[in-house]
Parts: C-alpha cells; structure tokens; sequence
C-alpha cells in the first residue's frame, strides 16, 4: 500500500516531473478541444494526471514548483477557487455569449472567449470572497468562539485571523 513514511522516487516527485504531469493534464483541453467523443476517456485520464500531480506534491513537499504554487497570489487565487467554480458556469451562459455578441466578436478565437471567462470568474469570485464569504466566516466564528479559519503554516498556526 501507500506509505508517507516510504518517498516516492526523485524523477517522480521531483518538480520537473510536476509540471510535466500539470503540463499533460492543461494541454489536454489544447489539444483535443470540445469535441465530445473524446472526453469520456479524457475525463477520467485528467482524474488519473490529477491524482498522480497530488501525489507527487505530497511526496516532493520541497520542489521549487510547491513553492510556486505557495506563493501570496496563488494562495489568493486558492482562497477564492471555489467562489470561482460556482460562478463561471452562469458568466459563459449569462455574460460571456451575449457580451461577444453584443460587441459582434461572436467568432472570437476560444481562448479569447476563456481568458475572458477566468477573468470574470476571478473577479466576481474575488469581490464575493471580500463582501460577502470573509464577513459570514468572521461572523460565524465570532458567534460559535471558534475560528473556522486554518492557518496556512506552522508559523501563522497560533493565529486565527481571516486573511
């Protein structure tokens, strides 16, 4: 079985073999685009390049690439991730479309179209986050005594303040 106390080999858990796994699973969708036949088999291989990519973070907690993914704006973006996933859906459907073709750019190439999106997504996550998530969280933990915040290090572990 699984060991943590047994690590994974250097070329596995190494950080070029951690972004060559992030690599593969991000130029999936590059590669193969939309198109719907594939993506039965391409679903369930980004599970496995996602899987493998936790893997190895867990095993190489010391690669330069778990210090890219450690640092402040990437912490940010972590916080506001899920604001981000819950919302993208309804900025495709509700702004996106309509705001390409209001402006006539209907045929924008599709990374236009999803830089786009990830913009919007990050934004209203941000302000959602900032506005309405941070103060229900500094509130709720005002009312139970406990915060529900987890320090993100060993040295913030005595604080319990919401960034």
């Amino acid at each position: 079985g699984l060991n943590a106390n047994c690590p994974a080999p250097k070329w596995l858990s190494g950080g070029a073999a951690q972004v060559a796994i992030l690599g593969l699973y991000l130029a999936l969708p590059a590669a193969f685009g939309t198109w719907s036949y594939f993506w039965p088999l391409l679903g369930e291989l980004s599970a496995v390049l996602v899987g493998i990519l936790l893997l190895q973070i867990f095993q190489g907690q010391q690669t330069w690439f778990v210090g890219i993914l450690e640092s402040a704006p990437l912490r940010k973006i972590g916080r506001i991730s899920y604001g981000a996933y819950l919302i993208h859906v309804p900025i495709h459907f509700a702004m996106i479309e309509n705001l390409l073709q209001k402006f006539g750019a209907g045929t924008a190439p599709r990374y236009v179209q999803v830089l786009g999106e990830l913009a919007c997504s990050l934004v209203i996550a941000g302000l959602s986050w900032r506005y309405l998530e941070r103060p229900i969280v500094a509130w709720a933990a005002r009312v139970t005594g406990h915060s529900l915040y987890v320090a993100p290090s060993p040295a913030a572990a005595g604080s319990a303040q919401i960034p």
